[in-house]
């Protein structure tokens, strides 16, 4: 067996997600750093991506993959299952004899991508559809100056899309509603995760019902809308009856209508995917409360302790702005505020609280608010420590958010070095916890900071070189159409518990893959529509075969 190393700066082009295309005499190696030569061997394909490989060999000799045209490297096109060897050419030569058109001049050292797939509910892959990225978090802002705009790109005929030359840090990633797809999105850090996109065919739903008031008089003229995803209306007739079509949404959706009549309170009535399974219409009726009169906002406002907070103003901010100032025992009264509207509430205190915020409904009977300020954190303290994960092997160049509980100040960004150490000069005093927005999704609890700060502090992190992958199908091997996969991982750590949560994506022959995954054990759920969810334990890299059993009309597991 010889083994030989890629150029510096060479790409590979990868196809066909989780599938194995039979080659006589190459096997590429999970890592896609090493390339060995065995008689008999298959070439492993595993991600929709083109990874750049940084290192060189020692002797110099290097190995070039050509792609031929029917599998063109600038359309990175799929290649089908049972692809013959000889669509691929291989060659092998002296770094220094080799043709510059075959090696990509490279991007910035702080640049990164966003790849990802974009696939139908079963599995197929959608082209020309427009991707736009939005910065959510910047891991490294001191760099790139201002936040970039939106960045816009577009799936290819396989339906995978790059998005290049983006700072590091957390994005917003969705694609654009079609005239056949719904609109889809994620959240995602640059670099290795993949933003896999999976698109919902627009499906109409039939809303109708009946809208009347308390003692049930239909309301005509009354306006029934969907609060997200659709600017249909519908208008009550003199029955009060309305009727609407709304687009069906993603599996597990909430759905929301916002009932309004003139001189009558809104109402939001919900209903779940679960409750329109298979259904074309369904029924909904609504009453509206009349506004003839209006009512009283009154409170109290104290601080942790109970004790009451005099002289702060109130603010209650809506159709119409009204405000009071709390008396020495903390209370306050806001007189002739119309009923049935939301209003935002809010007070600014001065001193050593908290601004307060909340969204309220007021309504027949009026309100009673007992709001409790929180205090600042008045103190900070240096915090230092090291991020590995549970086999020790440190975590480099991996970014967490910290916050303080109690304060309502923004997140500290912490960031390892190559050593998976880190420092913050000035941490708010007080419970700490650290987390990540995007995909995988870590939560860590953190230990209570005192005002003699903390050395030393071990945050456990769900991250390494494994790879989860395998297929997901029915109990006659057929891959199963858009299951949800989650992985999940917990580990009782110094101060509190680390978790992390990861989502997965299938192809169109019910391969997936979890990429950067840390050591230890972790529980993979699958769900679809019409199956028995199943849950199983992986804790070593390799392939699962995940068989979901079909339920019966009447929900039990068919035979």
């Amino acid at each position: 067996m010889a083994t030989t190393t890629l150029t510096e700066g060479a790409e590979l082009v990868v196809f066909s997600s989780g599938r194995v295309l039979p080659v006589e005499t190459f096997r590429i190696m999970g890592d896609m750093a090493a390339v060995e030569l065995v008689a008999g061997g298959e070439i492993w394909f595993p991600s929709h991506v083109v990874r750049r490989i940084d290192s060189m060999d020692t002797d110099g000799l290097s190995v070039v993959m050509k792609v031929k045209p029917a599998l063109n490297a600038k359309n990175r096109t799929n290649a089908a299952p049972g692809t013959p060897a000889d669509a691929f050419e291989f060659e092998t030569a002296r770094a220094e004899n080799l043709d510059t058109a075959e090696i990509d001049p490279g991007e910035s050292d702080s640049a990164e991508s966003i790849t990802g797939t974009v696939l139908s509910e079963d599995g197929d892959p959608v082209d020309g559809v427009e991707i736009r990225a939005r910065a959510l978090r910047l891991f490294h802002p001191e760099e790139g100056g201002k936040r970039p705009q939106e960045v816009q790109g577009l799936s290819e005929r396989n339906g995978s899309y790059r998005l290049d030359q983006l700072p590091p840090g957390e994005y917003n990633v969705h694609s654009l509603a079609t005239d056949r797809y719904n609109s889809a999105r994620t959240t995602v850090r640059t670099g290795d995760t993949l933003a896999n996109l999976i698109l919902n065919e627009k499906r109409e739903l039939a809303i109708f019902g009946t809208v009347t008031n308390t003692i049930g008089e239909p309301l005509q003229a009354a306006s029934v809308t969907q609060a997200v995803g659709s600017t249909a209306t519908a208008t009550s007739d003199l029955d009060g009856y309305y009727r609407f079509e709304i687009p069906r949404g993603s599996h597990g959706q909430t759905y929301k209508l916002i009932f309004e009549h003139k001189g009558y309170s809104s109402r939001v009535l919900t209903f779940e995917d679960s409750q329109v399974a298979g259904r074309s219409e369904f029924g909904l009726n609504a009453s509206l409360e009349s506004l003839d009169t209006l009512v009283v906002v009154e409170g109290t406002v104290s601080n942790p302790q109970g004790a009451p907070v005099s002289g702060q103003t109130v603010f209650l901010v809506g159709e119409q702005n009204h405000q009071a100032v709390t008396d020495q025992s903390g209370g306050f009264l806001i007189p002739e505020v119309t009923a049935g509207v939301t209003y935002q509430f809010w007070i600014s205190p001065r001193g050593d609280y908290q601004k307060h915020q909340e969204e309220v409904l007021v309504g027949a009977e009026g309100l009673n608010l007992e709001v409790t300020l929180k205090p600042h954190a008045s103190e900070y303290a240096k915090l230092s420590g090291r991020m590995i994960n549970t086999n020790g092997t440190p975590v480099p160049n991996f970014s967490l958010w910290m916050r303080n509980s109690r304060s309502v100040q923004e997140p500290v960004l912490l960031t390892s070095d190559s050593a998976g150490a880190f420092s913050v000069p000035d941490a708010p005093v007080g419970r700490l916890t650290f987390n990540s927005v995007s995909d995988p999704r870590m939560t860590i609890g953190g230990p209570e900071l005192s005002s003699a700060g903390m050395e030393n502090l071990t945050l456990i992190i769900d991250w390494g070189t494994y790879e989860i992958r395998g297929r997901v199908v029915d109990s006659e091997g057929i891959p199963v159409a858009s299951p949800q996969l989650s992985l999940e991982w917990s580990h009782r750590g110094e101060g509190g518990q680390s978790l992390s949560l990861r989502h997965a994506s299938v192809d169109a022959y019910g391969s997936f893959v979890f990429t950067q995954v840390g050591p230890g054990l972790h529980s993979l759920k699958v769900s679809a529509a019409g199956f028995e969810p199943v849950q199983l334990q992986a804790d070593s890299p390799g392939d699962l075969i995940v068989q979901l059993q079909a339920r019966n009309k009447e929900g039990a597991l068919q035979d």
